[in-house]
């Protein structure tokens, strides 16, 4: 059975889930639904980020990566269903994610906004 079906019942969204450690001290989790397509877009704009990739998470903590390869390996995408995405919805409301500053974020092209 293909990994984007359940049954017959296809697999359109991804549950992606950000895990991060920040020098030890704190453990940074956060996760966000998107189309297969997003998702797909996502990814594409990081593997071709070959600079030093670094956001700020507080007043003055930096999360720091080598290339945009290495900050999606914090990442674990999961295919789900419609109706899975549309229960996270109904569960989290309009903007159905946890999303920590700096944890899911697009590259600095101006190409994606953070609230699809």
């Amino acid at each position: 059975m293909s990994q984007n079906k359940v049954g017959s019942v296809e697999k359109t969204h991804v549950l992606v889930i950000a895990n991060v450690n920040w020098a030890d001290e704190m453990d940074i989790s956060g996760f966000k639904v998107w189309e297969v397509e997003t998702w797909n877009k996502f990814k594409t704009n990081w593997e071709s980020h070959t600079d030093t990739v670094e956001f700020s998470i507080g007043s003055n903590e930096e999360l720091y990566y080598r290339s945009g390869k290495e900050y999606l390996k914090r990442f674990t995408a999961k295919p789900i269903t419609k109706v899975e995405a549309d229960h996270l919805e109904a569960l989290f409301g309009d903007n159905y994610y946890t999303d920590v500053t700096g944890v899911i974020q697009w590259p600095d092209d101006g190409e994606e906004d953070d609230d699809e």
